[in-house]
């Protein structure tokens, strides 16, 4: 495979396709470890256990350069935290090799963190909602007053009450069925308060309210579900996914849609 800076008819494809350039390069530097500085409001969290075996094998070659955002003066890692906190635990490292990047605002680097980490290597959902949010993302924002009015917040761990982890699945709603998940939230809330907020339950009410005979979330049906509960919902999406092997909204719907219609000849169904 090759690559060319121009089109087949001899044409600069910048100017072609309108290509963008959206910062400016940055300045290679030494720079002390003790220089520089951490923003944990959109810095992903910290694995101690990944600092120590960086530490305890440091490799200069797959150490590489931290990228560093200077704001006024202030020297702070978008990408290398790890890497600088295990060049902390060394005595035998003074500075760092950094390509330094002159930056307006937090909203700037935030924003840079997620390119960075989306583009040359993973990042947890949790960590690319968190920087969206910093960087001024109207979806990302949208999600958090969500999360924030139904009392939803991280979870650390499993089984965590009003825990959350499906930042990812929050995000495709807010952006494709965003008038669903606001009229389906407030009952997804409710029948989540106390436990953790379910993808499939999540996913499931809100397709049934975006493409359902009715709306879930009217008070006949909201009834209904809450009366089901979690426990009966999860189990029914739980035993949809296995019996058509494999997931997804359209399957763990039908499956709470069985219990839901349980016993009634009025039944709620998919359209």
């Amino acid at each position: 495979m090759t690559f060319q800076s121009k089109t087949p008819q001899g044409v600069d494809k910048v100017g072609r396709y309108n290509w963008k350039m959206q910062d400016t390069p940055g300045v290679l530097a030494n720079v002390r470890k003790t220089d520089i500085l951490f923003d944990h409001d959109y810095q992903r969290s910290q694995n101690r256990t990944k600092i120590l075996e960086i530490a305890k094998n440091w490799s200069w070659l797959a150490m590489g350069v931290i990228t560093i955002a200077d704001r006024g003066g202030q020297l702070y890692a978008v990408d290398g935290m790890h890497r600088v906190s295990a060049a902390l635990m060394r005595s035998d490292i003074e500075t760092l090799p950094c390509i330094i990047f002159k930056t307006r605002d937090v909203r700037e680097e935030a924003a840079g963190f997620v390119q960075a980490n989306t583009l040359r290597k993973a990042v947890s959902t949790f960590d690319k909602h968190r920087a969206l949010v910093i960087a001024g993302d109207e979806a990302a924002t949208f999600v958090q007053r969500l999360l924030d009015d139904g009392g939803f917040e991280r979870a650390t761990g499993s089984g965590k009450k009003n825990g959350v982890k499906c930042y990812g699945v929050l995000h495709k709603l807010a952006k494709y069925k965003r008038d669903s998940l606001l009229s389906a939230w407030p009952l997804v809330c409710e029948v989540c308060r106390g436990r953790h907020l379910s993808e499939r339950i999540l996913e499931g009410l809100v397709l049934i309210e975006a493409t359902g005979t009715e709306k879930v979330s009217s008070a006949k049906w909201s009834k209904v579900v809450l009366n089901v509960g979690f426990d009966a919902l999860v189990d029914a999406s739980q035993s949809a996914a296995a019996y058509y092997a494999k997931g997804g909204a359209k399957v763990w719907a039908d499956g709470m849609l069985q219990v839901i219609n349980k016993g009634r000849r009025n039944r709620l169904e998919l359209k």
